[in-house]
């Protein structure tokens, strides 16, 4: 009997990439959430641990979308019922011990932070990842994939700038602002491709 074993991310980035194929013309948005998520972590000096479960997270936090009509509405805005596929994703990762954790971080990854209001839902806590999570998203969504992206990237961090506090999370935001000083940051998720890909 053949004993290969697949490691635990090559088999997240292969439901990653399942989940890519509902809208090909979005294909590479979850990379792009993973890696920006996944700098935005290493910049407030989370623990290595915490920085690869947000990375997982990222890879994963639309599963819950199992159409290309809701992918690509979450990806030209957030509709008032933005928050169903989170908790269906939640609901779909929860089957899997190993994906609790995770499970956990999409589940909320939507929730504006509403001036603090955010750290809880239904009396129940939010990971600061769901919210680190949701800024990367958003972020994401707003490049245009037809234009230069640096030339984007004050249009963008203004959008993003006017949601502090209401949306996303100040101290979360002023991080960003600090990343995306870095143009190889910007350059790296349009060539997102390259970067992520299957280890042996």
């Amino acid at each position: 009997m053949d004993n290969t074993m697949v490691s635990f991310y090559n088999i997240i980035l292969c439901l990653s990439n399942a989940l890519d194929l509902i809208a090909p013309e979005v294909g590479n948005h979850h990379k792009q959430v993973a890696y920006l998520a996944f700098r935005l972590a290493e910049s407030i000096k989370l623990p290595a641990e915490q920085q690869k479960e947000i990375f997982f997270s990222a890879l994963l936090h639309d599963i819950g979308a199992l159409s290309r009509k809701e992918r690509l509405e979450l990806i030209e805005n957030e509709p008032f019922n933005v928050n169903n596929h989170a908790f269906k994703g939640a609901k779909l990762l929860n089957e899997f011990k190993a994906l609790l954790n995770i499970s956990k971080i999409v589940k909320f990854h939507h929730l504006p932070w509403g001036n603090g209001e955010g750290t809880a839902y239904m009396g129940e806590k939010v990971p600061m990842a769901s919210h680190l999570i949701h800024l990367a998203d958003r972020t994401c969504a707003k490049i245009k994939p037809s234009r230069n992206v640096i030339s984007q990237v004050s249009n963008i961090l203004s959008l993003i700038n006017k949601d502090k506090g209401t949306i996303f999370e100040p101290d979360l935001v002023d991080s960003l602002f600090e990343l995306g000083k870095k143009d190889y940051i910007w350059m790296d998720l349009v060539l997102i491709h390259r970067l992520i890909k299957y280890k042996t």
